[in-house]
């Protein structure tokens, strides 16, 4: 049963920076606690990342999975959908909302369906420990980063 999450944090720091930030996929070992490697497959023509292989810690579990990437550049915001791995299914997408001070709403939104029974609980636990985790990394990052 797929399993629907979301998470938003604000920022200070602009769309641009907050982008760049979550497009740089091979950085992510180093600021995102459960990210424990980064493959990327295959890239554009432009040279960005479109198919990245990743390793998680999960709880007790190490989680393989593989994503491939669509970028907006426009109203920047990246998606993505499940190659294979792990997990049946994982979709979703960082958007990056200008509060219009200086900072950025960054929601990371995801829906997940596992190959394994879950339970409620570890599930809401890996909710919060890869979800929410990952934009509060995504905010000391960036905003380190500005500094």
């Amino acid at each position: 049963m797929p399993k629907e999450a979301a998470h938003s944090v604000i920022i200070d720091a602009s769309q641009k920076d907050c982008y760049d930030a979550i497009c740089d996929f091979e950085s992510y070992p180093e600021w995102q606690k459960v990210i424990s490697k980064v493959n990327v497959w295959e890239h554009y023509p432009d040279g960005r990342p479109k198919v990245v292989e990743y390793f998680l810690l999960a709880l007790v579990k190490q989680i393989r999975y593989v994503i491939d990437y669509t970028y907006n550049d426009d109203d920047p915001s990246l998606h993505w959908t499940y190659v294979e791995g792990d997990i049946n299914d994982v979709e979703g997408h960082y958007l990056f909302e200008d509060m219009g001070d200086g900072s950025t709403k960054a929601t990371y939104q995801l829906t997940l369906t596992f190959s394994m029974y879950i339970p409620g609980k570890i599930m809401d636990a890996l909710n919060q420990q890869v979800m929410k985790g990952s934009v509060i990394a995504l905010k000391r990052r960036v905003e380190a980063m500005l500094q």
